[in-house]
């Protein structure tokens, strides 16, 4: 009787940690695939394949933005440009839609690009920042004023002293 009560002991322990540990599984499983680190059961390899290279493709174009935009942003402070300006300019013209990023030349054609872009439109040039212009008023330089003969410490002297000549 007691070995039969062991023995049922030991099955339905080793039953619990079975379920347990498929239980600790599927949270598991569950987990990874909503966070895209465990594949679906049910995922098609064409669909995976476009997904992939959709994140390619916008990764490419970014990466091509970030490099242009820093091309410009140098040619800008080289050439005096506003660079706020000129991207928007270049861009509108069509300047920047066949330029390879990857070319050896790039940053040069970029950088005659402004070159030209400034010279046809002197507006895309930096404006000079505007001179200080009035007078000062901070009154740094002035003289200290000069202390008035009945200014309130010459007061209470001449009351101290005529009440001190009055006890003697």
């Amino acid at each position: 009787m007691i070995a039969d009560l062991r023995r049922d002991l030991e099955q339905a322990r080793t039953d619990a940690d079975t379920r347990a540990e498929q239980a600790r599984d599927a949270v598991v499983h569950e987990i990874g695939r909503a966070l895209g680190l465990v594949a679906d059961e049910h995922t098609d390899p064409e669909q995976v394949i476009a997904e992939l290279t959709d994140r390619a493709t916008t990764s490419d174009r970014k990466l091509r933005e970030y490099r242009v935009n820093d091309a410009i942003t140098a040619a800008a402070d080289a050439h005096h440009g506003d660079r706020k300006l000129l991207l928007p300019y270049l861009r509108g013209a069509g300047a920047l839609d066949e330029l390879d990023t990857d070319a050896p030349d790039f940053t040069a054609r970029i950088d005659s690009l402004v070159a030209d872009a400034i010279t046809a439109n002197p507006k895309l040039a930096n404006s000079p920042a505007v001179e200080r212009s009035g007078g000062d008023f901070s009154a740094g330089a002035s003289s200290p004023p000069v202390p008035d003969e009945e200014d309130i410490e010459s007061l209470r002297r001449k009351v101290r002293d005529s009440i001190a000549s009055s006890r003697t």
